[in-house]
């Protein structure tokens, strides 16, 4: 329950599952589809990274909340080949130096 990846996921499957749920305003289930304890039960939310086993839905969500436009395909397909590229999960600056290699500001 501790660490940089306690409540961190970047696999493709549980992440698009958890923003399914958190689309749909269900907190209760996005928190419970990954993890058996709920991140807000210790004061935490779930976070979200991008790796390998990501797909579209987490990369468009990981631009969305970094301020960058989900619908950006060239942007889209850009990070998500880095996140497939890398051989571990990419921390945030690692793809901030993505996008702005894409040529893309906030």
């Amino acid at each position: 329950m501790v660490g940089a990846d306690a409540f961190r996921t970047a696999s493709g499957i549980h992440g698009a599952a958890i923003l399914r749920a958190e689309q749909r305003g269900d907190r209760e289930l996005a928190e419970l589809t990954y993890s058996s304890l709920p991140a807000g039960a210790f004061g935490l939310e779930q976070r979200y990274a991008l790796s390998s086993m990501s797909g579209h839905a987490m990369v468009r969500h990981w631009l969305e909340q970094h301020g960058y436009d989900p619908t950006d395909e060239a942007l889209v397909e850009s990070l998500l080949a880095a996140a497939k590229q890398a051989d571990r999960a990419m921390s945030d600056a690692e793809a901030e130096r993505v996008v702005r290699g894409v040529g893309v500001g906030h």
